[in-house]
């Protein structure tokens, strides 16, 4: 379990004009271009397979994340495990899957329904696991930290979603007999799902990031002393957040 995180005190300066880089400045201020949160998205992932990431762009890029969310209504909790855990008690059955970095945040910023589909071209059109059930202890997380779904995007930061699937949506176990890859307590978790999720049924996006791309300033002192592979961090949309925190 991950201890509470809790935001160090210093605020990261901008790389292009060193001032704080707090709500409303972005990165590219008035010194340099402006880019969008997806052009800072594609440019980090680029300084880290270049090795150019340095804490100073970490840290950057980090909070370019807290304030996007923010601008979007999702926030920061700083229990991860503690708000994980209480929602999968009181919603086993939230839907969680990996979704492509580039699509997300343009549903996010114009408030479009989440639409997922299976792509015509796998599979042979027909249906495919593409997303897993949370469980009852957070159990089904596994499945899409561990696998992409569709055309997810292969880069190294991953975005995680859950909400609570409208009635219209389907949502079907794997078939007897086939995907025979997933078994066990896997294939219990995963599903097969497609429709449109509303603004209103998200419920938090993880953001996961492998250790060597997270700012080492930003870690707990337990994520900072163990070898943890990835390091994730939640924002929960606002019109939940004060809800399954009451839980248990």
């Amino acid at each position: 379990m991950l201890e509470t995180f809790r935001p160090r005190l210093e605020i990261p300066s901008c790389a292009y004009c060193d001032q704080p880089l707090e709500r409303g400045h972005v990165p590219g201020c008035a010194v340099a271009q402006p880019v969008s949160f997806e052009e800072e998205i594609r440019a980090f992932e680029q300084d880290v397979q270049a090795e150019h990431a340095d804490e100073h762009r970490k840290r950057e890029h980090f909070a370019a994340h807290v304030r996007f969310f923010d601008r979007v209504g999702a926030h920061l909790d700083l229990e991860y495990s503690k708000r994980i855990l209480a929602e999968a008690r009181q919603y086993p059955g939230l839907v969680v899957r990996r979704e492509n970095l580039q699509m997300l945040p343009r549903v996010l910023e114009r408030g479009l329904d989440l639409r997922i589909r299976f792509d015509p071209s796998a599979h042979g059109g027909d249906p495919y696991p593409n997303a897993a059930l949370l469980g009852t202890g957070a159990e089904g997380l596994r499945i899409p930290f561990g696998r992409g779904f569709g055309k997810v995007y292969s880069g190294a930061e991953q975005f995680i979603v859950g909400f609570l699937p409208p009635a219209d949506m389907r949502v079907a176990p794997v078939p007897d007999g086939s995907y025979v890859h997933y078994r066990g307590a896997d294939r219990a978790y995963v599903r097969m799902v497609s429709g449109n999720v509303p603004r209103e049924r998200l419920r938090f996006v993880i953001l996961r990031l492998p250790r060597h791309a997270f700012p080492e300033s930003e870690m707990t002192s337990t994520e900072q002393l163990q070898e943890m592979l990835h390091i994730s961090r939640l924002f929960v949309f606002a019109h939940h957040e004060n809800e399954p925190s009451r839980v248990g």
